[in-house]
């Protein structure tokens, strides 16, 4: 396989171009160590994520270092920061860290749920279906897009899929995958065909929750990075 040589690229400055419209076109030009010449118009969104991941390194390069800090004042002087806090603080009143914690660990250690996780996730999926209530931030846009496709993803195998049973108002669960006394009494399925068919449901479930649960840590920790709250 042979060798890739890069070239090194430098920043040569930028130019305003007005444009018949009345509004500007920002060009950043760069020379690289050959002598060639590129000219760039950054979309915006761009131009947030190279800002954000280079808080990121600076963070974890010099933590609380000077670079650090007024990196962090420009990102707090952002015009589109008040509008997405305010999305998430009203996101997070809908389903909170705790209630998805829960949800997540029920699903995993014991393949149940209860109605009201139903109804939340629902709620909380309308809520950034308007237009209104999605992030500026393309980060943050993109992170919440991820979150809610794996959440889709884990509610269509969850709620739609008839194989988790209504265990009964009396119970503390509620919902729950494939339950023995139904399964083997009421629908006739030998005990080791159910238990087969458990374990089947069992992984693709946790494999659902593992997928969704991580992008819900990734979607976190982007609010916390970019958001600072």
């Amino acid at each position: 396989m042979s060798k890739v040589y890069w070239n090194t690229i430098l920043y040569e400055g930028y130019k305003e171009d007005p444009l018949p419209t009345g509004k500007t076109l920002l060009y950043l030009f760069f020379k690289d160590n050959s002598g060639k010449k590129y000219r760039w118009t950054p979309p915006r969104k761009d131009l947030e994520e190279v800002f954000i991941k280079a808080i990121d390194v600076e963070k974890r390069n010099y933590p609380e270092g000077a670079w650090d800090e007024e990196l962090k004042k420009v990102v707090i002087k952002s015009p589109s920061r008040p509008h997405d806090i305010e999305v998430f603080k009203k996101s997070d009143s809908i389903m909170n860290e705790k209630e998805f914690r829960s949800f997540f660990n029920n699903l995993k250690a014991a393949a149940s749920y209860r109605d009201h996780m139903i109804d939340k996730f629902a709620e909380l999926y309308d809520f950034f279906s308007y237009e209104g209530n999605k992030y500026i931030s393309k980060i943050l846009y993109d992170s919440s897009k991820r979150l809610l496709a794996n959440f889709t993803n884990l509610t269509k195998f969850t709620f739609e899929s008839d194989i988790f049973f209504e265990v009964g108002p009396e119970s503390n669960i509620r919902w729950k995958l494939w339950p023995a006394y139904i399964v083997i009494n009421k629908m006739g399925i030998g005990q080791e065909q159910r238990d087969q068919q458990f374990r089947e449901y069992f992984d693709e479930l946790k494999r659902l929750v593992e997928i969704a649960e991580n992008s819900y840590i990734e979607y976190r920790s982007n609010i916390r990075e970019i958001l600072f709250i």
